[in-house]
């Protein structure tokens, strides 16, 4: 019976413990502030991996057709940027920026939207999904930043939606009322081949001049990108 007792102590002391590690993580997770990964186009390797909420393990590693990439997203041609563009954070070619690889989607309108397009721009890739909870919990904050970026004129929110139907994401958008660009990666080939996103939501921010300046797996919020911003348009160095 004693064993019994102290086993039970054990476990809830366990218990305690992880509520609390669990607490403290979720009050300062939108405080860190992680260095870039290397995205998969520019290491010539394809990264596995099933995100927890729903099975992503039959995307298509082999081919793509003209609505999710174009050649631009082959790793020959990832570097093929300009160095005198529009960015302020632009250097010589032998820095040790990542450049992030060109890519073409369509827009809920149908239309093709390169990123490229927007060189010269603070750009905010947020890959998500409509049965993602917590991309749900944080688009509205997402949607507030694209507000007052578009008043600034100088950066722009891109929200990559990952192999969910046409209905299911522009019902959510119109519902909501978001106003938030939202591409289309049909076969999830730009999630999944470029930039090896294995779990949402996941936040790419993308210098002026194409480089990758950092990324933040898991929820964020509209403080942590105000701040984030701000140092991208301050050319801050991460710490």
């Amino acid at each position: 019976m004693k064993k019994y007792k102290s086993l039970i102590i054990w476990i809830a002391a366990l218990a305690l413990v992880f509520t609390a590690a669990y607490v403290v993580y979720d009050k300062y997770k939108s405080q860190i502030v992680l260095q870039p990964p290397v995205p998969n186009a520019l290491t010539g390797q394809d990264r596995g991996g099933t995100d927890t909420s729903q099975d992503i393990s039959d995307r298509q590693d082999e081919g793509t057709d003209d609505t999710s990439a174009n050649d631009s997203t082959s790793p020959e041609n990832a570097d093929n940027t300009d160095e005198s563009a529009n960015g302020d954070n632009a250097g010589s070619a032998d820095d040790d920026r990542i450049m992030v690889p060109d890519f073409t989607l369509r827009d809920l309108d149908g239309n093709d939207v390169t990123l490229s397009d927007y060189r010269g721009k603070i750009v905010v890739l947020n890959f998500w999904a409509v049965w993602c909870r917590y991309c749900i919990e944080e688009m509205p904050d997402f949607n507030e930043l694209d507000r007052e970026l578009a008043e600034a004129g100088d950066a722009v929110v891109l929200a990559v939606n990952v192999q969910e139907p046409y209905d299911t994401v522009n019902d959510y958008i119109t519902k909501n009322d978001i106003g938030i660009k939202v591409l289309l990666d049909e076969d999830g080939y730009v999630s999944w081949n470029i930039f090896g996103v294995s779990g949402y939501p996941t936040t790419f921010v993308v210098n002026k001049d194409g480089s990758l300046y950092t990324y933040l797996p898991g929820k964020t919020d509209l403080k942590t990108m105000r701040t984030i911003i701000d140092m991208v348009r301050e050319n801050a160095p991460l710490h």
